[in-house]
Order: structure tokens, then sequence, then C-alpha cells
């Protein structure tokens, strides 16, 4: 009905309400309706991003450029459009260099050099890694050398530095040619400033859509670290590390840093009680499930409707799927889990 209504009255309204209903339905369906969509009204920009995107999923990259071409024509200072480029360059530039085309990678960073967006906050440094890997794949060894003292400068951290290279190294699955440091070596000084090193290459690697996960003993150290420095970090940045732990698997971390965020208080105390329940799922269920529903209700207050949905969804088909709290028992949820610091054991499961 939405594609005959479409093919009668071509209208933006009429297409946006059709993209709406195919993004609830099968898998594809939303982008035959892109195709069918910029095909019938080649000059509106939604579809083109939306077929962008897809391309960049399956990481047909060239395919993601040209498209963001197009939507460059129709809107250039679009959000979506600006922040895009960059990223598929990214994107082009890990591909190429996984399939050893060094040339192709080597154009294409020089592209994003280019851009105005690449020199803003850590982003040299990234760019500084991916040269570091042309390096190492062509054998110049003294080049390689230069290109890491040139991402330990950009990030001040010879931690951080380490953890980048390694992990665009793992990216392009060529792991082979670089090794972190033994974390013996490390002082006591680079140890307590290893969350925030994990913190900026977490936040460097979502910036670029590239995956990253922490290797466990680094890890580990990170939660022993943690202490130290946590009520020096952001929001934000507790945010990224309670994340980094979740990728990781390392609940511990992700346990220790909801209670820091939680303690904070404010508008984002929804997200953090959200986090303890995810790092509790595993051995802990009805109190995951505790603070999950509790999150639901408070983020609802908050009007947070993503929080509210992450939070359902992480309960439905459970035996807590029914599961409702008033404002006075979340409140008393979240009381007992800022109190509840240890992370728990079989012999100390914490709050009943």
């Amino acid at each position: 009905l939405y594609e005959r209504a479409c093919a009668l009255d071509p209208h933006f309204e009429s297409f946006s309400q059709w993209m709406d209903w195919a993004k609830r339905g099968r898998a594809g369906q939303a982008e035959k309706v892109a195709e069918a969509w910029h095909k019938i009204r080649p000059m509106d920009i939604e579809p083109i991003l939306l077929l962008m995107e897809q391309k960049e999923k399956r990481s047909a990259f060239h395919s993601s450029l040209q498209l963001l071409a197009k939507a460059e024509q129709i809107d250039s200072v679009h959000p979506a459009v600006r922040r895009a480029r960059l990223r598929l360059l990214a994107g082009s530039v890990l591909r190429h260099l996984q399939q050893k085309k060094l040339h192709l990678a080597e154009e294409k960073l020089a592209e994003m050099a280019a851009l105005p967006q690449s020199q803003q906050g850590d982003r040299p440094a990234f760019l500084a890694a991916l040269r570091y890997m042309v390096c190492v794949l062509r054998g110049e060894r003294d080049a390689a050398v230069a290109q890491s003292a040139e991402v330990e400068r950009v990030l001040g951290s010879n931690m951080a530095a380490a953890l980048l290279i390694f992990g665009v190294a793992n990216a392009l699955k060529q792991g082979a040619y670089t090794q972190l440091p033994p974390l013996e070596l490390l002082g006591k000084s680079e140890r307590a400033r290893l969350p925030e090193a994990v913190i900026r290459v977490v936040d460097l690697a979502k910036d670029m859509q590239m995956s990253h996960e922490i290797p466990a003993g680094w890890m580990t150290e990170t939660v022993k670290q943690f202490p130290r420095s946590s009520q020096s970090l952001s929001v934000s940045q507790l945010q990224t590390l309670g994340e980094a732990g979740l990728v990781a698997k390392h609940f511990e971390l992700a346990y220790a840093v909801a209670g820091t965020g939680l303690e904070r208080g404010g508008p984002t105390e929804a997200n953090f009680l959200l986090l303890r329940a995810l790092s509790l799922q595993r051995d802990f269920e009805g109190r995951h499930a505790v603070c999950a529903a509790a999150a639901a209700q408070l983020a609802r207050e908050q009007r947070q409707m993503e929080v509210v949905e992450k939070a359902v969804e992480l309960i439905a088909g459970s035996p807590f799927d029914d599961l409702k709290f008033t404002s006075e028992q979340t409140s008393t949820v979240i009381k007992k889990e800022k109190a509840a610091r240890a992370f728990p054991t079989v012999y100390n499961r914490g709050p009943d």
C-alpha cells in the first residue's frame, strides 16, 4: 500500500512514512525503500544517507563515498554528511591496508589529512597510526618509529599510543607486526594513568567507527587503577570506560564505573543504573532485573526514552519482564546500589 501510494503521489512525507514502516520490518526492507525513494526523488538526502550507511556496514567504502558525493552536492553542511567523509575514508584506508594495497591506502590517507576535521582532537594520532602501519608493511623501520613517536606526542602517553597502534594492527589482522609492552615493565605513575589512556583510545576508535577491544590483562590493571582516578574523570569519560568494560566482557570494570556514575547523580543516573544492570546480567539475574526495572522507571521520569527502551529490552522475555517500580522503590534501589561498592561474588551477592 505504501509503495502504491508513493508511486501515485511521490511526496517526501509519503516516502518518509514508508521508510519508518520499513525500518520496523525484516532486514533489507528499508534499503529497498531507500532505493525506490532515491530513484523517484533523487534530490532527497534521507535515502542517500541510509544507502550510504548500509554500504558502509558491508565495507563497500567505494560505493559509500560515491553516495556521499551525491549527498554533499545536495547539502554539504548536513551534520551526517559532514561527519561521514572522514569516517568513510578511514574505513577505506583500513580496508586497503588489510588487502595490502598500499598505494591506494596512501591516496586515501592524503585525502583524510586534507580534511579540516582530521586535525581536531586526537584524530591526528589516528592518522599517524595508519601511517605507521603503511611504513611497517613497506618494511620502512625508521619511518615507522617516527610515526609511532608522533602518535605518542599527540596522545601525550606512551600507553595510549601503544594501545592505539595495537588496535589498528588488530583491525587490519596484522597483529603479528606489533605487540603491547608487558604490564610489569610499566612504572607506578604510568599504571595510574591507564584508565585515562584506555578512555582516549576507545573514544578515538569509536569516533572512527573502528572496533577496538582492550586486552584482558590491561583491562584487569585498569580495574585496579580506576579508584585512584575515578573522581577526576568526567561523566562522558566514565560512560566510555563503562562501555569498554562491557565490550571486553570485563564486568568488574563496568560495575565499578557504574557505582562512580551513580554517586554523581544528576540526569545521567539512569544510564549508570542501566550500566550496573548490564554488568550483573550473567550471574546475578534477579539483581540485574531489579536494576534494569529501576533504570526504566527513572528514565521515564526524566523522559530518556532510549534508556527506557534498552532497560525494558534487557529483561523482556525473562521471569522479570513485568517488574515495575514506584519512584520511591527506585530511590531505594539506587541508594542500595550506591552502597554496594564491591563486585559481587557467590558468597557476597550484594543487595537482595
